[in-house]
């Protein structure tokens, strides 16, 4: 029912952490209610049809940082249905300015459910330079 709101629109931007490329987006939980953070079964991303490891990302909500394969294991914190969280993920080489689809899919446990609940997004988002980093004349935040 969420689906179409997981990936937040002009969002997306390159990164460079640690001399290593990246991308950084935000995301929503597709669960009106909210969970704990280790109820999240699994964080997965996809840009431009390839698979990001779950190795390479990490999730930010309310300035609290872990990596995502190791969400199972954070029994002391919660991800809000209103709460915006950040997937920060590692790439091997930087990304391009402009258009990519990225597919964020999330399976989360709901106490009342028998299986995980799985809600899937895809969206082409514009992905920017991370801002404050701009080297060739790209409008930041939006499509030039």
């Amino acid at each position: 029912m969420f689906d179409q709101y997981l990936l937040i629109d002009g969002s997306a931007h390159g990164t460079n952490s640690g001399g290593r490329p990246g991308l950084s987006v935000q995301i929503r939980i597709a669960y009106y209610r909210g969970l704990w953070l280790s109820m999240i079964e699994e964080l997965e991303l996809a840009i431009d049809g390839r698979p990001v490891g779950h190795r390479q990302m990490s999730f930010t909500v309310h300035g609290n940082t872990y990596q995502v394969d190791q969400l199972e294991h954070v029994l002391h914190d919660r991800w809000g249905y209103t709460e915006v969280a950040t997937l920060q993920v590692q790439l091997d080489e930087p990304l391009s300015v402009g258009e990519h689809t990225l597919v964020l899919t999330e399976k989360l446990r709901i106490s009342y459910l028998p299986a995980p609940a799985v809600s899937r997004c895809s969206k082409v988002m514009w992905v920017t330079e991370s801002p404050g980093t701009a080297t060739s004349p790209v409008l930041l935040g939006g499509h030039p």
